[in-house]
């Protein structure tokens, strides 16, 4: 009879372990969405939030539900996670990450203002804007690893940890907007270290930086092409207005505007397959989110409200299966040269 009854408790034992170790866990990835949809950020709720929509403009849904500004959203490679920037639980952005459906916010990283993240290929890393407070609240460019699972925020503090955080750009002049190259290996943003913002070019890791745009007006937010990485795309007051134009990736080489429109034209996005570009546009009053072709031709309002829609981001799980890496790309961190040490 013991011994019956030490089998029943090892039986019940292994069952509730079993159990646990298959259950969902904090930080356990959700499905990806099943279609194609743009996620982006919108003030329709009398706040910022951060919205899912198809890629037609339909079947809207809100994801988070916050008292806070949640902005500039991000999908990770997989579609299973969404990155974005929040003030919630203090005076400052912070960056954040979600599992798709909305759910599970985690804060990622503990510094003061923290801004646009940006997503890298494989998976493993974040770029985002960073404000130093000690340098009279400058923003530059970093790079933290994208953990799942329960963690403590990282601290972003002089030049990182150098293995989970890393500062890729020091300069006296503002560094904006990172975006990544489809292949992982570059970094664009933007700069006004040359007296105007300016796009500019580099190894993930920070060296390497290149100056693609020369114009006195500014150029800002570049999005890098997906799939061929030919193009990056980004908005231009070069035509006493905002308007988006793309320019070839490897020199800035043959600048086009895309939007020709006398109107506010910002935010670009490339889809998966780039072939069409969603972007903010105030042509009709008030922001909303428009996509075209990759030329320019067809544009059409997606969004159609009277609030303001910005930071279009596109998942496709057909291509994103079919292009995802089939190893981790590495960043070489291990050859980056402290920023401290130097202006780049």
């Amino acid at each position: 009879m013991h011994h019956r009854n030490m089998l029943l408790y090892i039986g019940l034992y292994i069952t509730i372990a079993m159990a646990v170790f298959l259950s969902p866990t904090r930080g356990a990835a959700q499905d990806p969405p099943d279609r194609a949809v743009i996620v982006f950020e919108s003030d329709r709720s009398k706040n910022e939030e951060i919205w899912i929509m198809d890629v037609d403009g339909q079947n809207p849904k809100k994801l988070t539900k916050d008292s806070a500004r949640d902005l500039s959203p991000s999908w990770s490679p997989d579609g299973t996670r969404i990155v974005f920037a929040s003030n919630r639980g203090g005076h400052w952005e912070h960056i954040h990450i979600m599992d798709s459906g909305g759910k599970e916010s985690r804060k990622l990283t503990a510094g003061v203002r923290d801004l646009t993240p940006s997503w890298s290929p494989d998976g493993e890393w974040i770029a985002f804007v960073h404000a130093n407070v000690n340098e009279g609240w400058n923003f530059d460019l970093w790079v933290v690893r994208a953990l799942d699972g329960d963690f403590a925020p990282w601290e972003i503090a002089d030049f990182g940890d150098q293995e989970n955080t890393f500062r890729v750009t020091k300069h006296k002049d503002q560094d904006m907007e990172p975006t990544w190259s489809p292949d992982g290996k570059k970094i664009a943003w933007a700069s006004s270290r040359d007296g105007n913002f300016e796009i500019y070019s580099m190894d993930a890791n920070g060296e390497n930086q290149k100056r693609l745009t020369d114009d006195p007006n500014d150029d800002r937010n570049p999005a890098w092409q997906t799939r061929t990485g030919l193009k990056i795309a980004f908005s231009a007051t070069r035509d006493f207005n905002n308007e988006i134009y793309i320019i070839d990736a490897a020199d800035g080489g043959n600048p086009t505007n895309l939007t020709n429109e006398f109107s506010w034209d910002d935010y670009p996005a490339w889809s998966p397959d780039g072939r069409r570009i969603a972007f903010s546009s105030l042509r009709d009053g008030d922001v909303e989110i428009y996509v075209m072709d990759a030329d320019g031709g067809n544009p059409t309002n997606l969004t159609n409200n009277a609030s303001n829609d910005l930071y279009p981001a596109w998942f496709d799980p057909r291509i994103a299966f079919s292009v995802s890496p089939a190893a981790k790309l590495t960043a070489i961190w291990g050859k980056m040269k402290l920023a401290g040490k130097h202006e780049r």
